[in-house]
């Protein structure tokens, strides 16, 4: 593997590090972009109501939809992740509502 150091222009403390591997064609954002699909969900999956009252319903194939019907509801998520060109709308009856929303899942959103 070979390293080359480059000094960023007038930050001499900040530097960039090429690595030329044996993989050169597999580079850090192409491995991100590959870790983020394998994670990451284009909407939340795997809600669930555990307090008041609320329907968590896909609306489409990028939205997703929380009609909440009561004042407070607590909902738990498996991931909370919204993709490029996605949406997720909450629908609470008053200006003073509240939805806790917890991400349980192991994965970060």
């Amino acid at each position: 593997m070979v390293d080359r150091e480059q000094s960023v222009p007038n930050t001499p403390y900040l530097k960039t590090v090429y690595r030329h591997g044996p993989y050169p064609a597999l580079d850090a954002s192409a491995l991100g972009a590959a870790v983020q699909a394998a994670y990451a969900q284009p909407l939340p999956a795997g809600g669930q109501v555990v307090s008041g009252s609320a329907v968590i319903s896909q609306t489409g194939a990028r939205s997703l939809q929380i009609d909440q019907g009561s004042q407070n509801a607590i909902l738990n998520w498996q991931s909370f992740s919204i993709g490029a060109g996605h949406s997720v709308a909450f629908q609470q009856p008053s200006a003073s509502a509240v939805a806790l929303n917890r991400v349980l899942g192991n994965n970060a959103s």
